[in-house]
């Protein structure tokens, strides 16, 4: 069973280019909001305030803030997996430690630059269940690519340690990025780095069973 109910889905999608510009000011302004507000800090008022529209129109799209939310957290979802698989493909060929460095720089710079991260993921413990499952399925995607790389540089593991050491990887790195978010950006920073440094020497271990 899905959980996320119809209800805290858009309404509809526009077609229309003016009613499409509506659309993405709502979510962009709603991003910005909850990144600084929190999800309980913000009002639907407020989103259509900042998106510079009325509040029938929001509701025209969105039941309510859960929808816009939930929304925003798919969104990012998509962008964090397509993201993997454009630095993939760049650092195709380069040594192990390269790619892994060059996956964590680019959720960094995503982290620094877009305000739907933080928007999604400072306020999703309290929204858990409406993002779990969606959650879930894209970051599954994320290890079973990363498993299927390792087997290229390492292909005397397992499929089961593969998976293993690919889980490991990827629930390290959206732990720090999800710490990262209560220090500020020097702190948050030097955490990247030892990370960086930790997933190396794992790494190293790892690629010299295989």
């Amino acid at each position: 069973m899905t959980l996320v109910e119809p209800e805290d889905r858009p309404r509809r999608r526009p077609s229309q280019a003016r009613s499409r510009r509506r659309y993405e000011a709502i979510l962009e302004a709603a991003a910005t909001l909850f990144a600084e507000s929190g999800f309980d800090g913000v009002t639907t008022e407020a989103i259509a305030a900042a998106a510079g529209t009325s509040i029938g129109s929001l509701y025209q799209f969105f039941p309510g803030k859960k929808a816009i939310f939930v929304t925003l957290a798919e969104r990012l979802m998509e962008r964090e997996n397509a993201l993997f698989e454009e630095v993939v493909a760049e650092a195709q060929g380069r040594p192990w430690d390269e790619l892994v460095e060059a996956v964590v720089d680019a959720f960094a710079h995503l982290q620094d630059t877009e305000p739907a991260w933080r928007a999604v993921w400072s306020s999703h413990l309290a929204l858990v269940g409406e993002v779990a499952e969606t959650g879930e399925r894209y970051q599954r995607r994320i290890v079973e690519r990363t498993a299927a790389i390792l087997g290229g540089y390492a292909p005397a593991l397992s499929e089961e340690r593969r998976e293993t050491v690919a889980t490991t990887l990827v629930e390290t790195v959206a732990a720090m990025l999800f710490a990262g978010l209560r220090y500020e950006r020097p702190r948050s920073r030097a955490l990247l780095a030892e990370t960086k440094r930790m997933i190396r020497l794992y790494t190293a271990d790892v690629l010299a069973q295989g």
